[in-house]
């Protein structure tokens, strides 16, 4: 007899008859046979911002002779998903989840820990700050992370997982592969984690295709065990019948001002869903002097090198140098010679926000729809290279090993907002992009600034109706910039719904003369007179108020 229980539903119950056998006999069971398998009106599973990832709990036992043999309980989310759109470019990977599509802002996540010891708490914390910084994917690179707790805090916190398995050809890929033993491990992946929501897809592996005879065998897997998910060769393109496109890894993987992010061209090939793109990201000031030996504070080293400085020794032709020391040459370039560690940190922290945040927003910015204009093949996904860091280092990062909440996480979470206003780094153009699955309607006040603290110009537009899941330019501020008085200005954008409620605010600082490389002149800004006072109460014998 089946035994169990859905969510907080009665219990059922319902006889099976299986012989005795010396092979495995399946057994399929639906709502024909169990009723309660049938669930109206259910509390959906939706990715983060949209909507609440519903759980529920389902518990299922077997007993023999009314005594228990086996019991089982997994918590599953209900939701559908729909994974191509086609724009006249063939099948292009687009996500719609519950009838809603949405744009992909993910991160990638190689190894949890560098070591593999992590306790679940941390790794509920990690995952939990990609919910925080309004990311809806991980891409479980290689499939390094295999445990539970990482699959059970995507499902809580309603965290997408694009699954690779672990095959790479980032390296020398023309080695023997053990096809029998590679496919072992994907039937067991599958066949554990199946039944969990916040798996979007399988995919066999990074970047080249995996030998023939395993994707072969991957496909029938997947055909046998999950039909319904889809199924990519790799990360950097589908094969076979029914192939998937629109879809690329590739990066860069270096930094890259707003311009350059801007100049991509997302939105405009058929390359629609970018799934590797990163940057250095420097942490705090605390956190590098603990990374570092104090005697290679002031001169970068193999210590440095040791915690990733190089990066993928990236050449940046403006100051003839490459990886680590090209990126803080470039820092000093842009915002002015560096004079010890804390100012390189601080100028980092400049670097890494304006950087990153473009990453998210020249996507959004021309995001699902509409088709119009030079906007050919709106985007439909942007994973940042890498969001998790396994180790203390100064690249590819949201935040640092101590889980500290740098420059970079304010980036990606003002970046990926559900509905948000843009400034186009090469344009000027003010854009309302929308990830919601209702209209936006309001105003954007749009405030230009010179150094000294005093307004260059304010303007408001109407941004009428912004149709779910779109974006609509409402503006432009190329003369506005041109008309400040500093060489650099400031840029405020306030975005606000009819009843006056703030949507989303962004902060730019902008070069008068519509370049992107020159921003010295912060570094002489005089220092503004801060003023901050506390006050406390006990409100209570256990409360203390603290009034700021």
């Amino acid at each position: 007899t089946v035994v169990g229980t859905v969510g907080n539903g009665a219990p059922f119950r319902h006889d099976i008859a299986i012989p005795a056998s010396s092979t495995t006999t399946k057994v399929s069971l639906t709502s024909s046979d169990i009723a309660a398998l049938s669930i109206r009106q259910p509390r959906l599973w939706w990715p983060n911002g949209y909507g609440e990832p519903n759980l529920y709990a389902v518990k299922v036992g077997i007993e023999v002779a009314r005594r228990r043999s086996d019991e089982r309980t997994l918590k599953v989310g209900l939701r559908r998903i729909e994974y191509v759109r086609d724009i006249g470019m063939g099948p292009q990977l687009s996500i719609t989840v519950n009838g809603l599509p949405i744009l992909v802002m993910g991160g990638n996540w190689g190894l949890d820990e560098a070591l593999k010891r992590i306790p679940r708490e941390r790794l509920f914390n990690q995952v939990r700050l990609h919910r925080d910084a309004n990311l809806n994917l991980i891409r479980n690179w290689n499939g390094q992370s295999t445990s539970d707790d990482f699959f059970d805090a995507c499902d809580r916190y309603g965290i997408l997982v694009w699954q690779d398995f672990f095959f790479s050809t980032e390296g020398d890929g023309s080695g023997p592969a053990n096809v029998p033993r590679d496919l072992d491990n994907i039937r067991d992946v599958i066949a554990r984690n199946r039944h969990r929501p916040s798996i979007l897809l399988w995919c066999g592996g990074n970047e080249g295709a995996p030998p023939p005879a395993l994707v072969k065998g991957l496909d029938a897997l997947v055909a046998e065990l999950d039909p319904q998910r889809l199924c990519l060769t790799s990360s950097a393109g589908d094969t076979g019948a029914g192939a998937v496109n629109g879809y690329s890894s590739g990066g860069p993987y270096n930094w890259a001002s707003p311009q350059a992010a801007f100049s991509r061209g997302y939105g405009t090939t058929s390359i629609a869903f970018h799934n590797e793109v990163g940057s250095h990201s420097i942490p705090t000031l605390e956190c590098v002097e603990s990374m570092l030996p104090p005697g290679s504070y002031e001169c970068p080293d193999d210590f440095w090198a040791d915690r990733d400085m190089n990066g993928n020794g990236a050449y940046y032709p403006s100051v003839g140098k490459q990886g680590g020391a090209g990126y803080i040459a470039m820092t000093a370039q842009r915002y002015g010679a560096i004079r010890n560690l804390a100012d390189f940190v601080r100028k980092a922290q400049m670097m890494n926000y304006e950087c990153i945040r473009s990453i998210y927003e020249a996507n959004a910015a021309v995001m699902i729809g509409p088709v119009a204009g030079k906007i050919t093949s709106p985007a439909t996904g942007v994973i940042m290279w890498m969001t998790n860091p396994a180790q203390p280092s100064f690249v590819w990062q949201m935040y640092s090993h101590d889980l500290d909440a740098h420059a970079s996480f304010f980036a990606v979470r003002h970046g990926c907002r559900r509905v948000n206003a843009i400034l186009d780094a090469n344009t000027a153009d003010v854009t309302i992009a929308n990830h919601t699955a209702a209209a936006v309607t309001g105003r954007v006040e749009m405030r230009v600034y010179n150094l000294d603290g005093t307004s260059s110009s304010r303007t408001v537009a109407d941004v009428g109706g912004v149709a779910k899941a779109s974006y609509r330019v409402v503006a432009n501020l190329k003369a506005a910039m041109a008309a400040a008085k500093s060489d650099v200005c400031i840029v405020t954008l306030v975005l606000t719904d009819a009843g006056g409620n703030t949507l989303a605010e962004n902060v730019y600082w902008r070069q008068r003369d519509g370049g992107d490389t020159a921003y010295t002149s912060l570094d002489t800004m005089p220092g503004a007179a801060v003023a901050i006072g506390a006050a406390s109460a006990e409100t209570d014998d256990t409360t203390t108020r603290i009034t700021v």
